[in-house]
């Protein structure tokens, strides 16, 4: 039987494509943040920014979370719709829990308040990662008294130190995306 070139790249082509190494499989892949983004802004685009923190900025955050801050460096994404318009912004707060890394995301809505806190990676046992349903209590919580444990969040037994880190992780979020926005708003003034 003769086969003609086309019929050979033809079915080299089919061969590539669904053998795993081939140009499909080597599209990108979305990300975890980009698959906790998607989930809640199904049509909506990130941007990356990265943000430098002066000393006199990290005394700020210090502050508002009531525990050092040394970050010299942070990374947030801009969420955005189609148009352009602002619709939430993302931070990722990577901290130990016991002494493995847990990476957050936090999105925070425009008022400032939680939208959503979710772990993209946990290096602890996962008997020690809060269950899905924990994490929904920071829903619509703002920076202040209520964010912290056992006052607006409840500890889980047998995981405390990964709610307690967890918790932090959300006030050190908060009180990032709050003094940027204020620095953000004492920028524009300046240039009125």
């Amino acid at each position: 039987m003769l086969i003609r070139p086309l019929s050979v790249f033809f079915y080299f082509f089919l061969g590539v494509l669904f053998s795993g190494t081939g140009i499909a499989a080597q599209a990108k892949a979305p990300s975890p943040l980009e698959k906790a983004v998607h989930m809640l802004f199904p049509k909506a685009v990130s941007e990356r920014a990265t943000v430098f923190l002066d000393p006199a900025t990290r005394a700020r955050v210090a502050k508002l979370t009531g525990q050092p801050f040394e970050r010299g460096m942070v990374f947030r994404y801009l969420i955005r719709d189609r148009q352009g318009k602002l619709l939430a912004t993302a931070y990722l707060d990577r901290h130990k829990v016991r002494s493995k890394p847990e990476t957050v995301l936090g999105v925070v809505g425009l008022d400032g308040r939680l939208i959503r806190i979710r772990v993209l990676a946990f290096a602890e046992p996962k008997e020690y990662l809060p269950r899905e349903g924990w994490y929904r209590q920071f829903d619509g919580k703002a920076l202040g008294p209520e964010l912290g444990l056992r006052r607006g969040i409840d500890a889980v037994s047998g995981a405390t130190l990964s709610s307690r880190a967890c918790t932090r992780a959300a006030r050190r979020m908060l009180a990032i995306h709050r003094v940027l926005s204020l620095l953000h708003e004492e920028k524009n003034k300046e240039h009125e």
